[in-house]
């Protein structure tokens, strides 16, 4: 068992401070195939796919009250469907009823439209972590035009001024290339998710994201305990360089720069000690809610 990571889960509640979650998804019609290679007429679908991650998130996500979550999706327009909230039933209840039956796949519109919906939060609150999660496939429909002015440059520096940790959540197998590379324009974290790996990337996630907030916490508290502070950045930091691959079942891999935490074995007793010791491999405008 890896202790220090233990740890880290254990006294999270200790430090946790109020963090704001927006989780946007792709309602465009492309969402509907799956990777299936018949045309992918047969398997779960990407949004399904997207929507088995959220369910887990959820399930995850009802365990910590100070986690605020909004639910939003687009296609041409954004639509925000659930408030920021600690999730609860409400989350569960919109996201069973969405389809994917949008049209064009408007994604730098709709980022900039959540850019201002945070925007809108710092005038309310002071500071707080804030995390964008976009789920897509990558697939601009023919026809979609970006308002002028809206383009990578200008969001990643929109972003970085409010201090946003974004993150672009490829679904499926196909046309990941353009997904990474938008990614890389606008300086956000890139994941791949597919059928596959659901489980160990949203644990994965989790673990970075209470990690972030563990950080942002303790360095915000005003302690006088710099060593405590620097502990855990370093090990954030540490995680962060830790990129590797999931390994996909069905011979392809589905890439993540997410860390991997790996398992280590029960740790050695010192001699005369009854104490283990712990080891560890390093390794907007405001916008109507649908009711």
């Amino acid at each position: 068992m890896n202790y220090t990571l233990v740890g880290i889960v254990n006294d999270y509640s200790e430090t946790v401070t109020d963090s704001y979650h927006l989780y946007l998804i792709d309602t465009s019609t492309s969402m509907q195939s799956s990777d299936h290679w018949l045309f992918g007429w047969f398997g779960r679908s990407r949004f399904e796919q997207a929507k088995d991650y959220m369910m887990k998130i959820f399930e995850e996500e009802m365990k910590w009250t100070k986690h605020k979550m909004c639910l939003a999706t687009f296609d041409t327009n954004v639509i925000f469907r659930v408030a920021f909230k600690t999730v609860d039933n409400e989350h569960v209840a919109k996201l069973g009823l969405l389809e994917p039956v949008g049209k064009e796949t408007a994604l730098f519109d709709a980022i900039k439209d959540c850019l201002d919906h945070f925007e809108h939060l710092n005038q309310i609150y002071d500071n707080p972590p804030r995390f964008l999660y976009i789920f897509t496939d990558g697939k601009r429909n023919a026809g979609c035009k970006t308002t002028v002015g809206v383009d990578a440059q200008s969001l990643n520096i929109h972003t970085n001024k409010l201090n946003i940790a974004g993150m672009m959540i490829h679904v499926g197998k196909t046309n990941a290339d353009e997904t990474r590379q938008i990614s890389g324009q606008l300086g956000y974290q890139y994941v791949q998710l597919n059928e596959d790996n659901i489980d160990t990337t949203a644990n994965s996630i989790m673990m970075s994201v209470k990690m972030k907030i563990k950080a942002a916490a303790t360095a915000s508290s005003g302690f006088s305990i710099a060593a405590a502070v620097e502990k855990t950045l370093a090990i954030w930091r540490e995680t962060e360089k830790s990129i590797c691959t999931i390994p996909d079942p069905c011979g392809q891999e589905g890439h993540s720069d997410l860390p991997r935490f790996q398992q280590q074995s029960q740790p050695e007793l010192r001699p005369q000690s009854t104490m283990p010791t712990a080891t560890y491999t390093a390794c907007h405008h405001p916008l109507a809610f649908v009711q």
